[in-house]
């Protein structure tokens, strides 16, 4: 299996000393689906910012199809976030009066994506919910 992400030796140390990561190392192969898990304040969401490309780490690589996003410039990292890079919270967010396929067809019009309608429902049916596209997000569980 070929990896999608690759982490090696990932540190962040915030302003005043605060570490939220150290040496942390993984890899995440296409298709995998991963949790991170952990108690408050024990870095989980430094460490998904950091190979989101929304926060530089202090120490450490990170690569993520290949590519070493610790040194790219930022309309290269919005790029790659846009294109390749999606999280699913325990809480999500979406709006209440539009049905799940609405609400990322929104967002793809947004991006000005081609062909967000068919976007859209690949991504709902990737995520099993494609026979869910018409409902609320107060008919979905999380």
């Amino acid at each position: 299996m070929s990896e999608a992400v690759r982490v090696e030796g990932l540190s962040k140390v915030y302003e005043g000393g605060v570490r939220a990561l150290k040496g942390v190392s993984l890899d995440v192969g296409v298709g995998e689906f991963v949790g991170v898990m952990g108690p408050s304040g024990s870095g989980k969401s430094t460490l998904l910012h950091i190979i989101a490309g929304l926060e530089k780490p202090t120490e450490g690589k990170v690569w993520v199809f290949g590519q070493d996003i610790t040194q790219m410039k930022e309309d290269e990292l919005s790029a790659l976030r846009q294109k390749n890079i999606g999280f699913v919270f325990q809480f999500y967010y979406l709006m209440e009066d539009f049905s799940a396929y609405e609400n990322l067809l929104i967002i793809g019009r947004l991006a000005r994506i081609k062909d967000a309608e068919k976007k859209a429902r690949e991504i709902l049916e990737f995520l099993g919910l494609g026979h869910r596209l018409r409902h609320k997000p107060s008919e979905l569980s999380g």
